[in-house]
């Protein structure tokens, strides 16, 4: 009798041929990363809770090259104040666009009181929705390996 184990389709040892391990695992690592990026996403929404308004001072500007052209990619650097102190950031975002962030624009931030270098800017949840979604697929790679 053919004893042996199959993992990930050509690797074969022992007795059964259980290709299905292979879900198992990978559901298990995709799903630990979609976690770790809701954990951080969630730590970020508990400790910036403090509303403040900030200023769009100037634009950092990327150049990237792409199919023979330049696209000039603008992100906005944005001065708050917290507790009578100024700080200064740039957000994590960019725009092709440079009209969309214009100079002296204001943007609705919350601020992490104790570390006011912290901040997240309203409205944008995309690393909660991309924490999920990775998550979730995660998950279900577990389940196809118990069905």
């Amino acid at each position: 009798m053919d004893k042996r184990f199959c993992l990930l389709y050509n690797i074969c040892i022992g007795d059964d041929y259980m290709p299905d391990l292979f879900f198992l695992i990978f559901g298990i690592i995709v799903g630990a990363i979609g976690l770790m990026i809701l954990i951080v996403e969630l730590y970020s929404f508990i400790m910036c809770r403090e509303r403040v308004e900030a200023k769009v001072v100037d634009l950092k500007v990327q150049s990237n090259f792409i199919r023979g052209t330049v696209v000039h990619m603008f992100s906005p650097i944005i001065a708050y104040e917290l507790d009578g102190k100024q700080y200064t950031g740039v957000s994590p975002f960019s725009s092709r666009f440079e009209s969309k962030y214009p100079i002296d624009s204001t943007m609705v931030i919350f601020a992490n009181k104790k570390n006011p270098e912290n901040y997240r800017f309203a409205g944008k949840f995309g690393g909660l929705i991309t924490g999920s979604i990775i998550t979730a697929i995660g998950l279900l790679f577990v389940i196809l390996y118990f069905i």
